[in-house]
């Protein structure tokens, strides 16, 4: 039997920043296990001393994070582990799904999972992102409530 996974954007548990105590309480609950993503911006911005050219830089930052955590979620599948999604924070200029924020709001996926989605694609994966509305955690347990009817 395949043990169940998601991938949640780091400031999902961290409890520095925007937390949802219901949505780990949901995941542990379902036995799904948790892996959290790394937060590529706090990792670029330790790194980095010149922030004149950031934006082409941190793209090409947060393209080589997902081609490493898409290597280990490679391993995940080949170790009999199902990843049901990655979920990650709407409006986050980083990890939004359907909306980002870069001071402006949009439609779209924020820079680190755009990068996280063209890896995917590259490695013939699917697996769907989930957008977290941290104003409305329960709709967002409700969509993970589908998927996992679902799989």
């Amino acid at each position: 039997m395949l043990r169940k996974i998601v991938l949640l954007s780091n400031c999902i548990l961290n409890a520095n920043t925007q937390s949802s105590k219901e949505l780990v309480k949901f995941f542990t609950e379902s036995d799904i296990g948790i892996v959290q993503l790394p937060c590529p911006k706090f990792r670029f911005e330790s790194n980095i001393d010149n922030k004149k050219k950031c934006s082409k830089l941190y793209r090409n930052y947060c393209k080589e994070l997902s081609t490493k955590i898409m290597c280990d979620v490679e391993k995940y599948f080949e170790t009999e582990y199902n990843v049901l999604g990655i979920v990650g924070i709407e409006f986050s200029a980083n990890c939004g799904v359907n909306k980002f924020s870069n001071g402006k709001k949009g439609w779209g996926k924020g820079v680190f999972f755009e990068e996280l989605e063209k890896q995917m694609e590259l490695k013939k994966m699917q697996i769907p992102f989930l957008g977290a509305d941290m104003n409305n955690v329960f709709s967002t347990m409700r969509k993970f409530q589908v998927l996992l009817n679902n799989s």
